[in-house]
């Protein structure tokens, strides 16, 4: 058998790291690697109070309300066993779709156990127009028919009317003030 020298060896390692250095080499020329740059931009969610308006069922009790983005409508002069309604316009102005699913009542002051909502009746969503179900409303015109139960799916630019049935209840004191807190919830 004949033993391998030194040299002979070294000179098999060198010849073998050639022909990898060389393939790998020649691979690599043949290949090509591409190089992507991804951007991503979240969406805007942007649901608001567009509009409200309110509607006594007394024509003596007086009703304010002049920007309900600030959160304020007025009602003055009510009395036990005095009715109403309080309408919305919500507005999806964002670039994602929203779901109104609920809007909650709550009411603190002297009227707190004495204020009720009936019923609540959504409308929509639309587009365009909605005056069918907004335009010069008197109490007798309500509830419209046709409203639709939530969950309510609105997309970018649609807009769905609330109106929310409410009455004092005949127990309620004279000269009582209170604060109804209405607040709508969504999901993405």
């Amino acid at each position: 058998m004949r033993s391998w020298s030194t040299g002979t060896v070294l000179a098999l390692i060198l010849s073998v790291m050639l022909v990898l250095t060389l393939t790998a080499y020649a691979y690599s020329a043949w290949s090509q690697s591409l190089r992507l740059n991804v951007y991503v931009k979240t969406g805007e969610f942007n649901v608001e109070i567009g509009s409200c308006k309110a509607v006594s069922c007394f024509k003596h009790v007086e009703f304010e309300c002049d920007d309900c983005n600030d959160g304020f409508i007025i009602v003055e002069n009510a009395f036990p066993g005095w009715e109403g309604w309080i309408g919305l316009v919500i507005a999806n102005e964002g670039t994602l779709p929203a779901e109104l699913y609920d809007v909650i009542i709550e009411a603190s002051g002297d009227i707190a156990d004495h204020i009720r909502v009936r019923d609540i009746y959504f409308y929509g969503p639309f587009k365009t127009s909605f005056k069918e179900v907004w335009g010069h409303v008197t109490c007798d015109d309500l509830p419209f028919d046709g409203y639709v139960l939530p969950p309510i799916e609105m997309f970018p630019g649609e807009k769905v009317v609330v109106w929310i049935d409410i009455y004092l209840d005949e127990e309620t004191p004279y000269d009582s003030l209170g604060t109804l807190d209405i607040t709508l919830e969504f999901t993405l």
